[in-house]
């Protein structure tokens, strides 16, 4: 069961302590992805099986002050994969390539014919 939590931080243009926030959540047992949303990246949202949300919010508060608000908790809602069906096979084939031969015995019944002096 895949699970998405989406925290807001309180982090004001600070790109060390995003970098601080994602590497905590990404520690985190179960974690699969990490992202930072929203307009100033403030929002943090992570996605795995069997998080402990509350383990991850106690590591943020800890290491990064009174910054985690949990906005929302559910299952991630997978998105249906674009399918393609399959091309159909093409017949293939393979043609000979065509030679021209000489076949005078065939049109000329004196062809054979070691006696007649042309």
């Amino acid at each position: 069961m895949k699970q998405k939590v989406v925290m807001q931080l309180e982090i004001q243009d600070d790109e060390k302590r995003r970098s601080k926030a994602m590497k905590i959540c990404a520690a985190v047992h179960g974690v699969v992805k990490v992202e930072l949303i929203g307009s100033n990246n403030n929002v943090v949202a992570v996605t795995g099986d069997g998080i402990d949300w509350v383990e991850l919010a106690l590591k943020l508060r800890k290491k990064l002050g009174r910054a985690v608000i949990v906005v929302s908790l559910g299952e991630e809602k997978e998105k249906p994969k674009d399918t393609f069906p399959s091309p159909a096979p093409v017949p293939v084939t393979i043609s000979m390539p065509e030679y021209y031969h000489n076949y005078d015995h065939v049109n000329n019944p004196n062809y054979y014919n070691f006696n007649n002096n042309y």
